[in-house]
């Protein structure tokens, strides 16, 4: 469906941002704080989907905020 590879596009291009992401995205507090509003609900929606690539998508996007964002995202972690 259209929205499906809606929702894998905007999660691949996510997780392309999240990756690349240099000192400046890293210490930036608006992006942060969208991370911290936005992203943490809609990855604990997209996180349990049943469609695989969204799965995995969602899971890599945890990871990489896991390994990147860690100590801004203390409180949405646990």
């Amino acid at each position: 469906s259209h929205e499906l590879r809606s929702k894998v596009l905007s999660l691949q291009l996510l997780l392309s941002i999240l990756q690349n992401a240099g000192p400046i995205f890293k210490t930036n507090e608006m992006f942060i704080n969208a991370i911290k509003q936005y992203l943490c609900v809609a990855l604990s929606k997209n996180g349990v989907s049943s469609v695989p690539e969204v799965f995995e998508l969602s899971l890599s996007i945890f990871l990489t905020l896991l390994s990147n964002f860690k100590t801004h995202l203390k409180m949405q972690i646990e």
